[in-house]
């Protein structure tokens, strides 16, 4: 339902918004739990925009006249009370969804995206109070007028000169393990990477300035390695809050930032895999 929005949003019609989630949902629709849930939601998304197919409607209608849905739901062990409230539940939505809506749902301006140089791969460097420089991989960004995040991963650079490029293509990342996980609609099993992230936001369009400027005054990017795609990894945040004015600077919350980095370099009897970032990029989903 969401996703429909997402897409009506940018300018698509029903049509061809349904036409792209059932393409990406072919494998869940042939699932009978899920295929009739799929339909339903669908239908009503066309319905809230003045846009209901024809044939949907009467897939929808045959589904729970039929008692087709009640059947699945007798099978999955449900008792009498709640197939009473899901009778009650789908004849009202059959019947809301049978008369056309007057008025469809109104586009909303999707949020105006902010150029940054800052991008999914960019290669950062750091100093610390010692004069040591770290780097980090920023694997997930996204900035907008009145809210803005980025994920910086730590890397096992630690050294006295500043780091290049080619040191970042040959380090590691030093948080990174992998995890049993399951996609929600397939049911498709895979491992994704859990990485340890230094994460800032902005939340409101007063904050954004203060964001920038504490990234350029911060960290220096000296390259870019390919994009680092968002569904191979789910963070694990070390978040560090840069408006807070005492704290707002290198003095002020770097030394929170040591401690974590020395507890990561020291963890023991951690079992890490060492993930260059140079082939992360081209991992798929285990």
């Amino acid at each position: 339902y969401e996703e429909f929005f997402g897409h009506y949003n940018q300018g698509k019609n029903g049509t061809e918004i349904s036409n792209i989630l059932l393409s990406q949902l072919n494998e869940s629709l042939k699932d009978k739990e899920e295929h009739n849930n799929i339909l339903f939601a669908l239908a009503f998304a066309q319905w809230e925009i003045s846009d209901i197919n024809k044939e949907l409607f009467q897939n929808v209608q045959k589904i729970i006249e039929s008692e087709d849905d009640l059947n699945l739901w007798k099978e999955l062990g449900v008792d009498e009370i709640m197939l009473k409230s899901r009778q009650r539940e789908l004849s009202k939505f059959l019947k809301k969804i049978s008369i056309p809506k007057a008025k469809p749902k109104t586009r909303q301006k999707p949020p105006a995206v902010v150029e940054s140089e800052l991008v999914n791969g960019n290669c950062l460097t750091f100093q610390f109070p010692d004069k040591t420089y770290g780097g980090f991989a920023l694997i997930n960004c996204e900035f907008y007028e009145n809210y803005g995040s980025i994920s910086l991963a730590f890397t096992h650079i630690k050294k006295i000169s500043s780091p290049t490029f080619e040191d970042f293509r040959n380090t590691a990342f030093l948080d990174c393990s992998w995890y049993e996980s399951q996609d929600t609609i397939t049911q498709t099993k895979y491992k994704v990477a859990g990485i340890s992230c230094l994460a800032f936001e902005y939340k409101r369009k007063t904050e954004r300035q203060l964001f920038f400027n504490f990234i350029q005054e911060n960290f220096k990017i000296i390259g870019t390695l390919p994009k680092f795609e968002k569904g191979y990894h789910s963070t694990r945040f070390a978040d560090i809050n840069y408006l807070d004015k005492k704290r707002a600077t290198i003095d002020g919350w770097n030394g929170d930032l040591s401690k974590y980095l020395d507890y990561l370099f020291n963890e023991p009897n951690q079992k890490k895999d060492k993930v260059k970032l140079k082939n992360f990029s081209t991992l798929t989903k285990k």
